[in-house]
C-alpha cells in the first residue's frame, strides 16, 4: 500500500548552528510526527566564570628594565630633600586562545579577571584583577609614573635607580 500513496511535501530543515539537542515529536497512529531539535545559529558567545587552576603555583619570570638613575650630592651641613620622578608608556596585551577554534565562526568575547604582575616582599607574584569583558585579543597603552622622596644626609651623595619589572604571563584557564 505504501507505493500507492502520493509523496508528501518535503520540507527543508533549518539546522541553525548544527548543534543537535535531540529528537522531538508526539505520539499518534503514524511515525510522521518526529524531527530533530537544533539550537538556532550562534552569533556570539561569551566565556565566563574563568579560573586559573595553576595560578597559586605560578612563578613569573620577571625581566627588570632600567628606567632612570639620578645622583644627588649634598655639600651642605644639613639634610636635603629631593624628589625623583619617572614616567613611561607601557603597552599591555592580552590574548586568549581556545582549542575548539570556534572563534573563527562566531564573535567570541571573554569576561574574566586578567592576571597582572605585582611586587611582593622578596620578589614578584601574579594577582587577578576584577572581571572585565574583552575581545579574544586586546591591547592598551598606559602611562606608569612614580615619585620618590629622597633625603640626602649632610655631606653625602646618594644615587637613586628606578627599575621596573616586565613579564609574560602564560596561564591555562578553565
Amino acid at each position: 500500500h505504501m507505493t500507492e500513496w502520493p509523496l508528501k511535501i518535503e520540507y527543508s530543515i533549518d539546522v541553525g548552528s548544527g548543534v543537535c539537542l535531540g529528537l522531538e515529536g508526539r505520539s499518534g497512529s503514524d511515525m510522521d510526527c518526529m524531527g530533530f531539535l537544533f539550537i538556532n545559529a550562534i552569533k556570539s558567545s561569551v566565556l565566563t566564570d574563568m579560573t586559573y587552576p595553576s595560578l597559586a603555583m605560578y612563578t613569573p619570570q620577571v625581566n627588570k628594565e632600567y628606567v632612570k638613575s639620578v645622583s644627588y650630592h649634598n655639600g651642605s651641613t644639613a639634610a636635603q630633600e629631593h624628589k625623583c620622578a619617572y614616567s613611561r608608556s607601557v603597552t599591555k596585551s592580552t590574548t586568549w586562545s581556545t582549542t575548539t577554534k570556534i572563534e573563527s565562526t562566531i564573535s567570541l568575547t571573554v569576561k574574566a579577571g586578567i592576571p597582572d604582575l605585582v611586587e611582593v616582599s622578596g620578589g614578584f607574584s601574579v594577582t587577578v584583577g576584577a572581571a572585565q569583558t574583552t575581545s579574544m585579543t586586546s591591547s592598551e597603552t598606559i602611562t606608569e609614573s612614580d615619585e620618590v622622596k629622597v633625603t640626602v644626609p649632610a655631606g653625602k651623595t646618594m644615587t637613586v635607580e628606578a627599575t621596573v619589572g616586565r613579564a609574560v604571563i602564560d596561564l591555562p584557564y578553565s
